[in-house]
């Protein structure tokens, strides 16, 4: 079967298209005919061991986002049979044409959903969710800054801000006009060109110099000294991520102003009452809202696909088909 086998940890380039053999299935699990894999920016930390403790050894096949369906199942699986189309979270395996999944994470692919829409929502609506419900508690009538607003999740935050708290006004941060673009057509009101414009300013003209009741930061580096200048007193400020780079952040210069810090990871979540509820407003969200696309790349343009989640090239969620290699 084909698969990208990453060589070793570093860039994009260090992916290669190769024939490997197909898995086999243990006992409870089922071999997966892939037909998509999502990407997220977990997957970009993977390949580069940002934290320097790396689950996975090179070479190995990443990819732990499929969609697709039941080949075979294992000789003690009973729930799935072959042809069931389900979404899966491989440790690890998915970015080629077949996958082995542990029979019990799987999950039934919905009727009436494109298998690219799934995608789009399954993995980023909970994260979502969390940043606007449960993490941010944000209220109508809060301002709100987003950071990469035009990415896989900020898109869906903008969109239950605008669709379902409402009254807020949405400040949205990206390095391209394009995005913005996007960014205005989902309603946020007002929209920063980071690489033209200094966004502290910014948000201090929109806001009178009050601040914003609410930042979500996914992109560290440099923001992390910023954002603190646009937080009102008594604010709140969640980073849920490090795109640029994540550096140490001195808590003393900001004790006068009292906002809430929030560092935040979905993953802990995981099998909790909350995440349980993040789920069902996400099967929600696909049964009743208009559903976004996402842009798909070959197997064999995973460098490319990489490439562009990683220095932002692309708009809202990525995937991966081999189908289309």
């Amino acid at each position: 079967m084909k698969a990208a086998l990453l060589r070793d940890f570093g860039p994009p380039e260090n992916f290669e298209l190769v024939e490997i053999a197909t898995p086999d299935p243990g006992a409870e699990e089922v071999l997966i005919r892939v037909e998509y894999i999502g990407l997220r920016w977990a997957d970009v930390m993977a390949r580069r061991n940002d934290r320097g403790e790396a689950t996975q050894r090179p070479p190995w096949v990443p990819g732990r986002e499929v969609l697709g369906t039941v080949e075979r199942p294992g000789d003690q699986v009973t729930k799935w049979k072959r042809g069931d189309r389900v979404l899966a979270k491989p440790a690890k395996g998915g970015l080629a044409e077949f996958c082995v999944a542990d029979a019990n994470t799987l999950t039934h692919v919905p009727a009436g959903v494109s298998a690219t829409q799934l995608l789009v929502y399954q993995g980023n609506m909970p994260v979502a969710y969390f940043l606007t419900h449960v993490w941010g508690r944000i209220q109508p009538g809060e301002s709100v800054l987003v950071h990469a607003a035009a990415g896989g999740v900020g898109q869906l935050v903008l969109q239950i801000l605008k669709r379902r708290i409402g009254q807020c006004t949405v400040i949205a941060l990206s390095r391209s006009d394009a995005k913005l673009e996007l960014c205005r057509a989902l309603g946020a009101e007002h929209c920063v060109n980071t690489a033209k414009n200094d966004y502290a300013t910014a948000v201090q003209k929109i806001t009178g110099g009050r601040g914003v009741d609410i930042a979500l930061n996914s992109v560290g580096g440099p923001t992390i000294d910023i954002d603190p200048t646009v937080i009102r007193k008594l604010g709140r400020w969640v980073i849920y991520g490090g795109a640029h780079s994540r550096p140490k952040i001195d808590l003393y210069k900001y004790i006068y102003s009292s906002f809430d810090v929030y560092p935040k990871s979905i993953v802990p979540y995981f099998g909790t009452d909350l995440y349980q509820e993040a789920v069902r407003f996400t099967h929600e969200w696909i049964r009743t809202e208009a559903l976004d696309e996402a842009t798909v790349y070959p197997l064999d343009k995973i460098v490319q696909a990489h490439r562009d989640l990683e220095f932002g090239a692309s708009i809202g969620k990525i995937i991966v088909s081999p189908a289309r290699c």
